[in-house]
């Protein structure tokens, strides 16, 4: 490249050109072939290799051809340089070759070059020429301009209104103003987004009942003047009003009371937040309570860090506590009311304790929790009934009182047809260590099984889990009794199984096991004796032997069992048939008959509101 440059500096064009070529230097090169004149190679190579120079290259050949008076070829050049807008222009009229300009503009349909064609005019006094050549480059401010120059306010208004130039909107404005069109002029300045002049008008010649919608519109610092000015007029309810939306709370409470504008009170009480002044807050506040506005009355106290009284006034007149005014009754640690721990604390339980007296028991759980207090925090979620979300706070709260309160609760569901619901009840005893609970619960599942389904093997299964966990719960009261009477009903119900299987194996070893399980004195506390009875009676049926299976019914009878539960009807009435007596009437049954008593289940209001003392 130094070479190229010393080479170009003693007159060596040649090899300079060689030198930029073979250093890759298209720009230098570009600059030497405009220098030597040689504008058709110099094009050439700024559009094949040095584009970013081409606009520049055809501007410079364009000046040249100027230069030399091709015109034409200079307007050609200059537009594929785009700068033709401001350089034909400027050429043409340096030229003296107006009409020529002029042709070129109509030819070429360019709002810039319309746009300075009318200016041209407009400098000549040709305002008609000039507005037609605006319109055409739809510059709507010159054309308003021309036309208010020209008293020709109304065309003037049609094109603001058909533009919505706002520059437009704002000359009329002006123009309106200066010939005392002020209501014209306020709403042009409207049009144009300059409410504070719209406003300045409306207050200079008393339009009051404009002025407030006029401010409505306008930045805050405008609407407060306006505010102002109507105060000072009297129009305490419209001032009222754009101080408050002004943002000036203050001032527009002051005027609330001052002048007894209660209804505008109200509207404003509900957008007050914690900028405003707590004094004030309060005096809001003690308004509402005063005229039985117990709610609007909470939130102006939870604002102004009343927050005990706000939980009193919850509390005495069950106004209800939602999500977001509870985080308000309880600040951050630090601040006021919750200088302490201790005192955070307190509030959040007595914002707990007024949500469950009111029934919101989740948002109850959630402000005992933060309290501390889990315990109480389950035995509201335990009265809500929602028992994914008991399951869930069980598991994570990994307390063994609570496990056991979520097994109690789960014990009152749907557990034999769920199984996640038996599967949580089992792992929530189990981790809480409550084995004698849970021993008490699979004791439970065996008398289902039994009353319900009939099923002894399950039976049998779920009384040696419960004789399994009445082994580990050491510490249980009576435990050795309890444990022998488990005992007791698992060799009663397994007794009965074995029975069932040698119905067609040995029907007469069956037949001795069942009478000898009728014999036992605490046979109907495992099993139920209609199922004995039954098994006996359908083997006899089946055998044809209807002398001994009528006995049995009569025993049946006397024991008071009511054989609609265990027996076929049609079986009744074939036997009694054969044996020439007319079938037996229905009876009522005791324990260890027909009906299946109800389980042993605790009452779940007992389980949740055990050890709730916080009332």
């Amino acid at each position: 490249v130094c070479a190229g440059i010393l080479a170009v500096q003693l007159g060596q064009l040649g090899q300079a050109a060689e030198m930029y070529e073979s250093s890759g230097r298209h720009d230098l090169l570009n600059e030497l072939r405009q220098a030597k004149g040689e504008w058709g190679a110099a094009i050439a190579l700024a559009e094949e290799k040095d584009r970013i120079h081409l606009s520049s290259t055809h501007y410079s050949y364009a000046r040249a051809l100027e230069a030399e008076g091709k015109l034409e070829e200079a307007i050609e050049h200059y537009e594929k340089a785009g700068a033709h807008r401001t350089e034909v222009p400027r050429m043409l009229f340096d030229a003296e070759q107006t009409s020529k300009l002029q042709e070129y503009v109509d030819r070429k349909d360019d709002a810039a070059l319309s746009k300075w064609w009318a200016q041209y005019c407009e400098s000549n006094g040709a305002f008609d020429k000039a507005l037609d050549y605006y319109q055409h480059a739809k510059d709507h401010l010159a054309t308003v301009r021309i036309l208010c120059f020209h008293n020709k306010l109304e065309a003037a208004a049609e094109v603001v209104a058909q533009s919505s130039d706002a520059a437009a909107a704002y000359h009329l404005a002006k123009a309106c103003e200066e010939r005392g069109q002020v209501k014209e002029a306020v709403q042009f300045f409207q049009r144009a987004g300059r409410s504070n002049h719209a406003v300045r008008l409306a207050k200079e010649h008393g339009m009051a009942s404009e002025l407030r919608l006029l401010a409505q519109q306008a930045p805050p610092k405008v609407m407060a003047e306006a505010a102002e000015h109507l105060e000072q007029r009297g129009m305490f309810d419209q001032a009222i009003q754009l101080y408050s939306q002004s943002g000036n709370m203050s001032r527009a409470l002051d005027l609330c009371f001052k002048h007894n504008q209660f209804e505008a009170l109200r509207e404003i009480a509900d957008h007050l937040s914690a900028d405003a002044d707590p004094a004030l807050l309060r005096k809001v506040g003690d308004f509402f309570l005063e005229h039985g506005q117990f709610d609007k009355a909470v939130r102006l106290f939870s604002i102004a860090g009343e927050t005990k009284r706000a939980i009193e006034l919850c509390t005495v007149h069950n106004v209800p506590i939602s999500e977001e005014l509870a985080e308000r009754l309880c600040p951050e640690l630090g601040q006021r009311g919750a200088e302490t721990e201790g005192a955070r604390q307190a509030l959040l339980l007595q914002i707990a304790k007024c949500c469950k007296r009111q029934g919101n028991y989740h948002l109850a759980c959630k402000k005992y929790t933060q309290a501390g207090d889990k315990v109480k925090g389950m035995r509201c979620l335990l009265k809500s009934g929602d028992t994914d979300k008991i399951v869930f706070f069980a598991g994570v709260s990994r307390a063994r009182e609570i496990y056991i309160l979520a097994a109690n609760y789960l014990q009152n569901l749907d557990w034999h047809s769920d199984a996640e619901i038996l599967k949580n009840i089992v792992a929530f005893y189990n981790k809480g260590k409550a084995f004698e609970s849970l021993s008490a619960f699979y004791d439970m599942c065996a008398q289902v099984e039994i009353d319900e389904y009939r099923d002894y093997e399950k039976a049998a299964s779920a009384l040696n889990e419960a004789l399994t966990h009445m082994g580990k719960a050491r510490n249980a009261p009576d435990g050795a009794a309890r444990m022998a009477a488990l005992q007791s009903k698992i060799a009663h119900v397994t007794g009965f199984v074995a029975a069932r299987k040698m119905v067609k194996s040995n029907p007469d070893e069956m037949i001795r096991r069942c009478h000898a399980l009728l014999g036992e004195p605490d046979c109907e506390e495992a099993i139920r004796v209609g199922d004995v009875f039954a098994l006996m009676i359908e083997w006899f049926y089946s055998q044809q032997e209807f002398a001994r299976a009528h006995a049995l019914i009569e025993q049946m009878r006397d024991r008071s069992i009511l054989l609609s539960p265990y027996l076929d009807s049609e079986m009744i009435q074939e036997i009694c048939a054969a044996m020439g007596v007319p079938p037996p009437p229905e009876g009522p049954s005791q324990r260890g008959g027909g009906q299946p008593e109800p389980g042993g289940h605790d009452d779940m209001d007992e389980c949740i509101e055990g050890g709730d003392d916080d009332e």
